[in-house]
């Protein structure tokens, strides 16, 4: 018993530390990381599951003529990242427009 009172002394003061330490980060800085990593984040599910659909799965490839599967990813693939730059456009410019 000894052990579990040694670890949950040790959780509680790595929590209220990491606690304290977030909390004492300025506002917008901490807003400004969280819409950088939110921003890498994003940007690389598109790719990866973009990646996933046309290598993986065979979509982005064709011999001698396109199928309808290789139309539709590539259509799914351009409004994919015409909706991605959207998004990041809209979040960088409300971040600079303050």
């Amino acid at each position: 018993m000894l052990s579990m009172e040694i670890f949950m002394t040790l959780k509680d003061f790595v929590y209220h530390n990491f606690y304290y330490y977030f909390m004492s980060v300025e506002e917008e800085t901490k807003s400004f990381l969280v819409l950088i990593v939110n921003t890498i984040a994003r940007v690389l599910i598109w790719m990866v599951s973009n990646v996933f659909v046309g290598i993986y799965l065979g979509y982005g490839f064709y011999s001698g003529i396109m199928t309808w599967q290789n139309i539709v990813y590539y259509v799914f693939l351009v409004i994919g990242f015409v909706f991605l730059m959207r998004w990041i456009v809209k979040k960088w410019r409300r971040l600079f427009d303050n």
